[in-house]
């Protein structure tokens, strides 16, 4: 799951970093690098009904909650920075692609970042997917790799950021910014240091 945060950042700061550009067109606002998504089609659902329809073997899912959040917070162990930082967040979920006997070997062998990405998961994550609102920081697509980062400000105080990938979807909500999903990249190997086995 690292990766995935690294990646997650190496899409945001490239993001942050970029010139943006933003005109309107027929009242929609249209950018070279950000723009808003307006997808139509069947009925969109929200992000929640999207990732509970991936059910099965197949897919690892986890969410956790502001209240576990809180609870981090009460840890005798836990350190001020830490402590700062879970409070700032409501929720984290994550749906991702477990791999095939093959795909581990390769994986294993360090020969899987060489393969063709398959865009069904992607695809099926994306096209349900009620876009709106949110606005589109970046889109990566390669031979071997396919993301999507995108935020959604709830209010003031209340942004969510979601990565989508051809293996992984990622969605962080609470009072954040790019800053604090670099911090919450630090924090993960605290967390499973606390955490029991």
């Amino acid at each position: 799951m690292r990766n995935y945060f690294v990646i997650l950042l190496s899409l945001s700061m490239m993001s942050l970093s970029a010139q943006v550009q933003v005109a309107t067109v027929n009242g929609q606002a249209v950018g070279t690098v950000s723009s808003v998504l307006n997808m139509s089609g069947p009925a969109k659902r929200d992000l929640a009904a999207v990732l509970s329809s991936f059910t099965g073997h197949a897919y690892n899912y986890f969410e956790v909650n502001e209240e576990m959040f809180k609870a981090f917070c009460e840890l005798e162990n836990a350190d001020s920075a830490s402590i700062a930082l879970f409070r700032k967040i409501k929720s984290v979920k994550m749906l991702e692609l477990v791999r095939t006997p093959k795909e581990q070997k390769l994986f294993d062998e360090g020969k899987l970042e060489n393969q063709p990405w398959d865009p069904q998961f992607y695809s099926a994550v994306l096209t349900p997917l009620d876009t709106t609102g949110y606005v589109r920081l970046l889109k990566s697509k390669s031979s071997h790799s396919l993301s999507l980062f995108l935020k959604k400000e709830h209010g003031s105080a209340d942004n969510e950021f979601l990565l989508i990938t051809d293996r992984m979807v990622i969605d962080i909500r609470g009072d954040i910014k790019i800053k604090t999903i670099y911090e919450m990249e630090e924090m993960m190997g605290y967390v499973q240091q606390i955490l029991p086995d």
